[in-house]
């Protein structure tokens, strides 16, 4: 009988050459961060409604980069926001949820300097105690859902929103796009 050692690597490179092409077909798995979703509430004697509430579970999983992007959304639209607490301060769901405690804290700022240090929109928001609107104002929007979906260094987030502007009622969606690169964010698409 006559040794052949080249038809065992003939094989081997068969079978590796399998695997190669198996991980090439393997689709990229995006994962997803629901940070507001939709829930219904009673208030009292009047009709149940639906507003966004922080979702806490998802929120505790995101990574400090993803933390950076989601202070970024902590203002201009209201959620689950509370005027002028017991301290005098304006504190809202979403912040508070995150760990950056009161609108304009020391702990958002930092974060939104850190993550976007030449975004204008960032340092507007700073530049405004991170206001998310005046308190019984007729025109000012509030959340409905936060949805990030990761892949990789892109995160597509898709805000719903409700404006309210001197008694009409507007449901929006608007989806950006931002990478998240060399401890920064940047949108590519806002």
């Amino acid at each position: 009988m006559v040794n052949c050692p080249g038809k065992y690597i003939l094989i081997l490179l068969f079978f590796f050459q399998a695997n190669a092409s198996n991980a090439q077909v393997q689709k990229v798995q995006d994962t997803k961060y629901v940070l507001i979703r939709l829930v219904e509430k009673f208030d009292g004697n009047k009709e149940p409604y639906e507003t966004g509430e922080p979702n806490k579970d998802d929120i505790n999983k995101l990574s400090e980069p993803l933390r950076g992007l989601a202070a970024y959304y902590t203002f201009n639209i209201q959620c689950d926001c509370d005027y002028y607490d017991t301290t005098g301060n304006v504190t809202c769901g979403l912040t508070i949820a995150l760990g950056l405690g009161r609108q304009g804290s020391d702990k958002q700022v930092a974060m939104l300097k850190k993550w976007f240090p030449n975004d204008d929109d960032a340092k507007w928001a700073i530049d405004n105690n991170c206001s998310v609107g005046v308190p019984g104002s007729s025109d000012f929007l509030e959340y409905q859902s936060l949805i990030f979906t990761v892949r990789h260094d892109t995160v597509t987030v898709t805000e719903d929103y409700i404006h309210y502007s001197h008694g009409d009622i507007d449901t929006l969606t608007q989806t950006n796009k931002a990478v998240i690169k060399d401890d920064k964010i940047t949108f590519i698409k806002k």
